[in-house]
């Protein structure tokens, strides 16, 4: 049909059978750098997710389709790659440690110690410490959907690639196990089942492992990517800005295009090719550098690219800034870029992403207290680490995040002073800021005084009170 309808044309409309072969040699060079590129995100079809414990007709598909496709972009796509690593930076932060807060200050220390010494050699393979291996879980969690540390006999942590979990061969009950993990009646998961590189499989309990997924509903089983509702978006990024490179490389490529009086006779040169259906059709080869010289009569056309366009930047921004709502980025975070911002603005945005990025923190700790209490067990049990003093002591603790570095220091610490001087919030929410508890405060502050007691030096009324690290309003409140 197509070879029939090239001829029809071609005796009917010469020009217009001219500029299909154009036309035609310039999809044909968009395909050729859609497969330099691999085409790794075009021809993309998703599932229906029915991933409910109760759903009788539940199915993997979409779930592990996402999967792959997220890991696909962490991996190929430069946006969604520095996506996940700034969102882990953020929420985990350059070092994540768990402080005792027991009534016992040696037996604290002692188990600060202890963990700081186990953090250097917590992972079963020897390959990252404590900030690494958990910056590595929470990626997990955010590509694919779920990230999931497997507590070892042996004391070590074992980082769990999600796709090891994986349905069993033969089982008792298969409908109380879906996608690897089993489930008793009440949906409540009880068993991992993993196997890797289609290797014999293994159970793990859930007591022995801490899975952290991302769940939407109530009754879903399996974790959904952060990536989930975005693929779609992270294709017309990478779409919109190929077909400006193909504008480019065509116009760089027909630098002069001869028009010739009659269109026929131009057609009746070009040679023809077989298409993608194997059909013979008209094509127009044209080299980058090439000269032809026109024939008297002719004219010749310069191809000015028509992309990108005035508001190109300003498309791909606003794309981006879809992009990086499940992981709660402004613009200025998704691309490091500042430019086009005030500070007023960025410290609004930035302030909404420390907000979210807290709450995500709480969901980590969740996760992080069942490892430290698993943790203190063995080193009583094994080690000889000593009871707490307190019967209800032992497992007490908290998580201390490094702080966010404050975006308008000139203009908040004097606002906290105020705040505090007036009474509407306590100088431990101030201290909290700067990565402080009061107690820990408190004692800095005495260790100081002691140490300067006797030593004259002048302070401006503008920096410090003497012997504290807070403006002078804030240490009179």
């Amino acid at each position: 049909m197509g070879v029939r309808l090239d001829s029809l044309i071609e005796h009917v409309a010469p020009s217009w059978a001219l500029r299909r072969a154009q036309s035609r040699q310039a999809i044909e060079v968009f395909n050729d750098i859609a497969l330099s590129h691999g085409s790794r995100l075009s021809g993309r079809r998703r599932a229906t997710p029915e991933a409910d414990f109760h759903n009788p007709n539940r199915t993997n598909v979409s779930n592990i389709s996402d999967r792959e496709y997220a890991r696909q972009l962490d991996a190929e796509d430069i946006l969604a790659h520095t996506m996940l690593d700034t969102w882990t930076a953020r929420l985990v932060g350059s070092r994540l440690r768990p402080k005792p807060t027991s009534s016992d200050e040696g037996w604290n220390t002692e188990v600060a110690d202890r963990f700081d010494a186990w953090a250097e050699k917590c992972d079963i393979r020897g390959m990252m410490n404590w900030e690494e291996l958990i910056r590595c879980y929470t990626r997990a969690w955010a590509r694919d959907g779920e990230g999931i540390l497997i507590l070892r006999k042996s004391g070590h942590l074992e980082h769990l690639d999600i796709q090891s979990i994986t349905q069993p061969r033969i089982t008792h009950n298969q409908k109380l196990i879906h996608d690897g993990v089993e489930y008793n009646r009440d949906g409540r998961p009880i068993r991992f089942h993993i196997s890797h590189d289609g290797s014999e499989q293994r159970a793990v309990r859930a007591r022995d492992a801490v899975w952290l997924p991302e769940i939407n509903r109530a009754e879903q089983t399996r974790g959904v990517s952060f990536f989930s509702q975005s693929f779609t978006l992270f294709e017309q990024i990478q779409g919109v800005t190929e077909a400006v490179v193909v504008a480019a490389r065509v116009a760089a490529c027909f630098s002069a295009i001869i028009t010739q009086p009659s269109a026929g006779k131009a057609l009746s040169e070009l040679t023809s090719e077989d298409n993608y259906d194997g059909d013979p059709s008209k094509v127009m080869r044209i080299e980058p550098g090439m000269v032809r010289y026109a024939p008297i009569g002719s004219s010749v056309t310069q191809v000015s690219p028509q992309q990108p366009s005035t508001n190109f930047n300003k498309f791909i921004q606003q794309l981006v800034r879809f992009c990086g709502l499940p992981f709660a980025l402004p613009l200025e975070l998704a691309l490091f870029d500042f430019s086009d911002t005030n500070l007023s603005a960025a410290r609004a945005a930035l302030l909404q992403s420390d907000l979210a990025t807290t709450i995500r923190r709480t969901q980590l700790t969740t996760r992080l207290r069942r490892i430290y209490q698993w943790w203190v067990s063995r080193e009583v049990k094994h080690f000889g680490l000593a009871e707490a003093p307190g019967e209800k002591e032992l497992f007490k603790h908290e998580w201390k995040f490094k702080a966010w570095p404050r975006i308008d220091p000139n203009k908040e610490i004097p606002a906290d002073a105020i705040g505090v001087d007036t009474g509407q919030f306590p100088l431990s929410d101030v201290l909290a800021k700067y990565d402080w508890t009061i107690e820990d405060y408190a004692a800095a502050v005495a260790k100081e005084t002691q140490a300067l007691k006797g030593i004259a030096i002048q302070r401006s009324a503008q920096t410090r009170e003497p012997g504290t690290g807070l403006p002078a309003a804030v240490s009179a409140a």
